[in-house]
């Protein structure tokens, strides 16, 4: 049933743009078009209809809203190709290839004063307010990313910023433009903004990610393209931080053309161990994005926005998967306390990020413990500093490598921790006694 409404709103969005979208402009709407028609997942306008339906269950009625969130990525995307020299988008070419770079900068800059003009006719205040400072966040950030081209020093601090004002200013933007237009209370507004800022961190962060882990075909561009564009991602940045010296090296050739080897950068940030990094990051931003509108009413529209920060952590743990780990916590504290799939989520997301890969000792331990309270605190708050003051006499008695140990072992006993290749929780075994 969620998923024929997912796909069924995914259809309405398509349908508004091939059939509503026109400008005066004949060649800026055929451009615009074909760009439209190449695809991509329409996670700006989704996130502006759901934001809506947090409080205003009609959908329809914020359509138009939802298509300029989408438009103005459009417009971004049409200059970010001119800026980068790009070939190929969505797996066709760039408007730049087809229509030179002339055409494709005027597009652009027709469509946002198009989308703008319409925003002021049909929006009061302060949608118009909000999206004007969005666009210049956006150029802000364009601006800061060319300025860090090349430059190994960039720190995980500066990245976020660029980051937050290039991509993630628009999910805010949109999650907090919805929100209004559906008429949500300052609250409901303020924590749908933080869900889409930490949101647009998190998809930012996956999309360097892919760059350097997924194939062309997937990712409807060359494989290692930032890195030809020498532009400063997360798992580079987080892989120089590493300290080898001929990794660095081996980065500052390939950015000073002298070296033109992008597979061998690629797979000295898969040596480094940036990449389980980069996931880490990733997890932390999602898991933010959640917690921004975990205290607004449960609503399948909220449902939705945090399914859709699960999907950054990778394959998303669905239901199926929380309940074969229900089934073996339950083993554990007996079918009379019922392991609800929030308190699972809970624990997944804020200790081990995700449980559908084979976690490390450390999260194995981690998510145990998280369990534990949740389940305590559900019966009985008093447990929880009981619990507390055993750990710490523990600790004491028989120092904190015998506890750690401890844990440890239970954690792989419940199946928390496993020594085998990763396997989703779907194909791991599950106690039917």
């Amino acid at each position: 049933m969620i998923q024929s409404e997912r796909a069924g709103r995914h259809d309405e969005i398509e349908t508004f743009f091939r059939e509503r979208f026109t400008t005066d402009n004949p060649l800026i709407t055929e451009a615009v078009k074909r760009m439209l028609a190449a695809g991509g997942k329409r996670l700006r306008p989704r996130i502006t209809l759901l934001a809506a339906q947090t409080h205003d269950a009609d959908a329809e009625r914020h359509m138009q809203l939802a298509a300029y969130m989408e438009l103005i990525h459009v417009a971004t995307l049409i200059h970010d190709d001119v800026v980068d020299n790009a070939q190929t988008r969505r797996g066709v070419n760039a408007t730049a290839i087809d229509y030179g770079n002339r055409i494709s900068v005027l597009a652009g800059d027709y469509l946002f004063a198009w989308i703008f003009k319409n925003v002021t006719q049909f929006y009061a205040p302060p949608i118009p307010n909000i999206l004007s400072a969005t666009l210049a966040e956006i150029c802000d950030g364009e601006v800061l990313q060319l300025r860090a081209l090349g430059d190994l020093n960039v720190s995980l601090k500066s990245y976020i910023d660029t980051v937050e004002r290039k991509t993630a200013s628009l999910f805010a933007a949109s999650a907090q433009c919805g929100a209004i237009a559906g008429g949500a209370p300052p609250h409901a507004v303020e924590a749908l903004r933080g869900f889409g800022l930490a949101y647009g961190i998190a998809f930012q962060m996956r999309d360097d990610l892919l760059d350097v882990t997924a194939d062309a075909a997937a990712l409807g561009k060359p494989v290692g393209n930032d890195l030809a564009e020498r532009k400063m991602t997360i798992p580079l940045i987080l892989a120089l931080r590493s300290g080898s010296q001929e990794f660095a090296g081996m980065v500052e050739r390939l950015y000073a053309g002298r070296e033109p080897d992008t597979a061998a950068v690629i797979a000295g940030i898969r040596q480094s161990g940036a990449v389980d990094e980069t996931r880490a990051q990733i997890a932390k931003y999602a898991r933010r994005a959640e917690d921004a509108i975990d205290g607004l009413e449960n609503t399948a529209a909220k449902a939705e926005l945090q399914r859709l920060a699960g999907e950054l952590l990778g394959s998303h743990v669905g239901r199926r998967a929380d309940d074969s780990l229900s089934r073996r916590l339950r083993a554990r504290v007996g079918d009379e306390t019922e392991v609800e799939h929030d308190d699972l989520s809970r624990a997944r997301h804020e200790h081990v990020g995700r449980l559908d890969v084979a976690v490390d000792e450390a999260g194995g331990v981690a998510c145990l413990e998280r369990l534990d309270d949740l389940l305590e605190r559900r019966a009985e708050p008093h447990l929880v500093e009981e619990r507390r003051v055993e750990r710490h006499q523990g600790n004491r008695a028989h120092g904190r490598g015998a506890a750690r140990r401890a844990r440890a072992r239970r954690a792989r006993e419940y199946g928390l921790v496993r020594r085998r290749r990763p396997r989703t929780i779907e194909e791991a075994p599950v106690d039917r006694a």
